[in-house]
């Protein structure tokens, strides 16, 4: 399947390019879910009203049985928003594993972040349904999440995840879940190195009284189940974190200044001072491959916390 020769409005297939100046937005040809069933929680209202901004509102056969995934609430929308420039084969990957997740109320915003490559080809293949955002210019990490979550509307929970992560097949259900059961405003997984799933890469992120950041376990720390206990932490990763966007909202999202390295333990640090929890699912498995260093010029690299 080819993706559309210019982007269109998702509310209709021949709405005529953007010529606002805005960074467009376009899909597959398959329509994505708009809305879920009403439920009892605090979040029906959001829930039932359309969650991406001029998307169609299209029922999901499968929201009927939301119920059996996150007990007692419903499957509230999740919207996962992957930022990529330029990636490899790996953006595939993490596309098809969000494809093949089992939580029903998930869909996908791939943002390309300035890229040179356009990545609609790739995630259309994988995933028909997914939108793809261009942006411009490439202003960090940061600023592209934060540009992307002004097109998603009435979702109450944002998965951000970075290009090259791979998610187990329940690892939103047991992200959304952790967040109910723990009233968390921010979840990260479980993080397990791209190629051996045995060597541990985050289990949360801690600082000292400097304020920088450190990881919980050591390089190459093996997965013994020493960690297999959902915890209250001070940060987790954004490679893959589950985030309520009412608080990402409150708390201004991602710090602009920051482009890359240390976004993830701010954004946990303005959560902490709203009120809200930062919470560690062991449950909820993601590969990342992290190789950050192959993909960024030297001076970006300079932005790395010590």
């Amino acid at each position: 399947m080819r993706p559309q020769e210019h982007p269109i409005s998702p509310s209709s297939p021949d709405t005529d390019p953007d010529e606002s100046g805005e960074p467009s937005l376009s899909r597959g040809e398959e329509p994505i879910p708009g809305s879920g069933e009403e439920s009892d929680s605090e979040f029906a209202e959001v829930a039932s009203g359309d969650w991406l901004e001029d998307a169609p509102e299209v029922v999901d056969e499968e929201a009927e049985h939301a119920g059996e995934v996150v007990s007692g609430y419903g499957a509230p929308p999740v919207v996962a928003v992957v930022i990529t420039k330029d990636p490899g084969d790996w953006l595939a990957e993490t596309v098809a594993s969000l494809e093949a997740q089992d939580y029903p109320q998930l869909d996908v915003l791939v943002v390309d972040n300035g890229g040179e490559v356009d990545p609609a080809p790739i995630v259309v293949e994988v995933a028909p349904g997914a939108f793809v955002k261009r942006l411009d210019s490439d202003e960090g990490f940061s600023a592209a999440v934060n540009t992307a979550a002004t097109s998603v509307k009435g979702a109450p929970f944002l998965l951000v995840c970075h290009d090259d992560v791979r998610l187990e097949p329940d690892a939103v259900t047991q992200l959304v879940a952790e967040a109910f059961r723990a009233n968390a405003g921010i979840v990260g997984p479980k993080l397990v190195d791209w190629d051996d799933p045995q060597v541990l890469r985050s289990v949360g992120l801690a600082v000292d009284r400097f304020g920088a950041p450190r990881e919980v376990v050591d390089p190459g720390e093996l997965d013994q189940s020493q960690h297999d206990i959902s915890r209250t932490v001070f940060a987790v990763s954004d490679a893959c974190m589950l985030v309520r966007a009412d608080l990402f909202e409150t708390i201004g999202g991602f710090s602009d200044a920051i482009g890359f390295f240390g976004e993830d333990v701010d954004l946990c640090w303005k959560a902490h001072l709203a009120g809200a929890s930062v919470q560690f699912s062991h449950r909820a498995a993601v590969a990342h491959r992290g190789d950050f260093e192959s993909r960024r010029p030297t001076d970006a690299l300079s932005l790395i916390h010590i």
